[in-house]
């Protein structure tokens, strides 16, 4: 879903993601995630300077193998590893630490930007922030919806967001539908908001579209692209 953001986040387009779950219920969800990170890379190669967003399941992020792959696709794409970014649910990092602390890190070494996601559903904990190489902080929309309505939950989040900036992380704000949302969040001095508020998720070929004569100056991709959303 785009946002404020200029950072794209690639999904299969599926009802429901059925295909998602289907996979990872016969235990695919590694090779159907690398065949969505190597056709988001192979898509976004034809917008400049344009980072890109993609989820990483579980058994991804827990197969050790998991580093070199991803290592591969840039490889075979062209695409650059710092306009890569890799989100990671607090609940996959909650897991294994040890295991997931060394991919990340073996991720991180390979110039990828890494993003904790769903920050404030319940798994995760501020240490977090500092035991792992996260370059950004998702925080997730529950967290968003009661600070509106709790003075106790909006101190939590803008603690989050203080303490996210003071280890050098950007912080978005996903799950903004409504502008008293939207207003709250800039006044706590989040970097990034995301939500139905600035764009519902689109095809990418029409997101290319839309923008194409802009100043951003990309061109049309392929027609192939319609397989993905942004």
């Amino acid at each position: 879903a785009a946002g404020s953001s200029g950072i794209f986040a690639f999904a299969l387009h599926c009802p429901h993601n059925d295909i998602a779950h289907i996979g990872l219920w016969h235990g695919l969800g590694a090779r159907l995630g690398l065949a969505i990170v190597r056709q988001s890379c192979l898509a976004a190669s034809a917008w400049p300077g344009l980072p890109i967003a993609v989820n990483v399941t579980p058994s991804q992020l827990l197969d050790p193998r998991f580093p070199a792959e991803i290592a591969e696709i840039l490889v075979e794409t062209g695409f650059p590893a710092d306009r890569l970014e890799l989100e990671v649910t607090e609940n996959i990092a909650v897991q294994d630490s040890a295991i997931v602390g060394e991919q990340l890190g073996a991720l991180h070494d390979l110039g990828i930007r890494l993003a904790l996601d769903d920050f404030g559903s319940g798994y995760a904990s501020i240490g977090f922030l500092r035991q792992f190489p996260f370059d950004k902080l998702k925080i997730d929309k529950s967290l968003v919806n009661s600070a509106t309505r709790s003075k106790r939950d909006r101190a939590l989040l803008s603690a989050c967001i203080a303490t996210a900036h003071a280890l050098g992380q950007k912080v978005v704000a996903e799950g903004i539908e409504h502008p008293a949302e939207a207003e709250l969040l800039r006044i706590a001095g989040c970097d990034i908001l995301q939500g139905y508020l600035f764009s519902k998720p689109i095809p990418a070929l029409q997101f290319i579209e839309k923008i194409a004569a802009s100043e951003v100056g990309l061109e049309p991709p392929q027609r192939k692209a319609r397989s993905l959303t942004t």
